[in-house]
Parts: C-alpha cells; sequence; structure tokens
C-alpha cells in the first residue's frame, strides 16, 4: 500500500483497482483514509457478490466499484 501512496504523491491518479488482496477487510478502510487523493476501487474485494458488497460498505472498505454487466 506505501508505494502505492507514494505513487499518488507523484503523480495525479484517479484510481486504483484491486489495491490489496481480495480478503484484506482492514487494509482497504486503511488505503481509503491513507491515500486521500485516489479513489480506491474493489473489484475482486467485492466482485460480483452482494454479501461481500454489503460488507464493504459500512466500514468504506472502498470508494467505488467495477460494473462489468456480461
Amino acid at each position: 500500500m506505501w508505494y502505492a501512496k507514494g505513487l499518488t504523491e507523484e503523480f495525479d491518479l484517479v484510481f486504483i483497482e484491486d489495491l490489496l488482496d481480495e480478503n484484506d477487510w482492514d487494509g482497504y478502510p486503511r488505503a481509503v483514509r491513507e491515500i486521500p487523493r485516489t479513489i480506491i476501487l474493489g473489484d475482486d474485494l467485492i466482485a460480483t457478490n452482494f454479501g461481500r458488497l454489503r460488507r464493504a460498505i459500512a466500514p468504506q472498505a472502498v470508494q467505488g466499484l467495477v460494473f462489468k454487466p456480461n
């Protein structure tokens, strides 16, 4: 996460997708707080699973998602 934070401080990154392991429920909310200039997206974290999406909402684990209607 710290490497990504350094990149966001050097470059104007709009978003980062799948920054951490899909089961890092403590790390994602921390990343959202620690990397304020960039939107943290969850794809693998919440991928096509409403239970995981609901679990991600309360701790503000992500700030967006990738919606892929296949």
